[in-house]
């Protein structure tokens, strides 16, 4: 919402040149807020990428979510919204477009803005689509789901023997994530051994001292 004008009572009393100045600084005030807007969301949205680098590129729990409520072929489309890689390029992408539209004054504050939430929505869904299409077809191509048994993963999300967790392992050179569980609770980072697969689903045990060491 603009910054307060003067009132009716004040405009009324105050000189034409008086409240002219007041609206130029109220739209001045409202123009450098909406790009401040635009300015944080593409600073956070680059905080995102940073951070998903870090993590050596990974979607994020959420962002992977569905991994563990079976099937990658039949994600729910709401569980896009728990995606790292969706909020770090819808945010840039909305930060970059709004930004430029404002900084050239292409258009008004309200439809720079309505226009930089369409394309930062549709670039961040596009990429994600994209990305997980792009990996899919790697894995196809570097083995099968069957290949992982008998394999040692690491824990990338705590198993519990009621709850599914999430697992790591590299199959032909190929890093691929994999809901998980076990009948013992198995902390994060310990290895474990692949026994059995169920869809996307796999069953783990504890890796003897000695294979969890030499991974």
């Amino acid at each position: 919402m603009p910054p307060c004008s003067i009132g009716p009572a004040d405009r009324a009393n105050a000189p034409p040149s008086a409240i002219g100045d007041v609206d130029l600084a109220v739209r001045r005030a409202y123009r450098a807020e909406v790009l401040a807007v635009f300015v944080s969301a593409f600073i956070l949205g680059l905080g995102i990428l940073v951070v998903q680098f870090a993590m050596g590129g990974s979607d994020g729990d959420g962002g992977d979510a569905h991994d563990l409520h079976g099937d990658h072929d039949h994600d729910s489309p709401w569980l896009i919204f728990g995606s790292l890689r969706f909020w770090s390029f819808a945010l840039l992408s909305f930060g970059l477009f709004g930004t430029l539209l404002r900084i050239f004054d292409l258009a008004p504050s309200w439809v720079a803005f309505a226009l930089a939430l369409i394309v930062g929505f549709g670039f961040g869904v596009l990429t994600r689509v994209v990305v997980r299409a792009l990996e899919r077809k790697s894995t196809s191509s570097h083995g099968t789901s069957g290949d992982a048994v008998g394999t040692l993963g690491r824990v990338i999300v705590p198993i519990a023997p009621e709850a599914l967790g999430k697992i790591r392992v590299e199959i032909r050179g190929v890093v691929r994530d994999y809901s998980a569980r076990s009948s013992e609770a198995i902390a994060l980072g310990e290895a474990v051994v692949v026994e059995a697969m169920d869809g996307n689903d796999v069953t783990v045990s504890r890796a003897p001292k000695e294979l969890g060491s030499s991974e």
